[in-house]
């Protein structure tokens, strides 16, 4: 969290990940409670989400492969925007769309072992 990568914006990535959980919480309320949210509402909550998933992304490739070190937060928040991002975007697609075909824990647990394998590959772990 001293790095640069962890500071992007010029203030700490921490605070754009409470506000982002902290509004999307909000919505998972309003859910809860009954409302129906427009289509324009879930359009803008996906491109929230996708900006948010590239940007978990690179933070990803940035812990692994530059910094060289995991931060528990940043772990937490990666295994909170991979289902978050396929859930969302599942609920979006169109009714006969091929993501609706898949199974719906299938991307979430490739993406899981893929940041799984890429751990243990980069810090020497024998997975097995």
């Amino acid at each position: 969290m001293t790095t640069w990568q962890g500071n992007l914006l010029g203030f700490p990535n921490m605070l754009l990940g409470i506000a982002g959980f902290a509004a999307l919480a909000a919505l998972g309320l309003a859910l809860v409670a009954g409302a129906v949210l427009p289509h324009w509402l879930w359009r803008g909550v996906w491109a929230g989400i996708t900006a948010g998933f590239v940007f978990t992304v690179w933070l990803i490739g940035q812990c692994l492969f530059v910094i060289g070190a995991l931060c528990p937060w940043c772990m937490a928040v990666w295994a909170v925007m991979i289902p978050l991002f396929w859930y969302v975007t599942r609920h979006l697609a169109a009714p006969r769309s091929r993501l609706r075909a898949l199974p719906h824990w299938l991307v979430p647990a490739f993406l899981y072992a893929l940041v799984t394998v890429l751990v243990f590959s980069v810090f020497g772990i024998r997975m097995f």
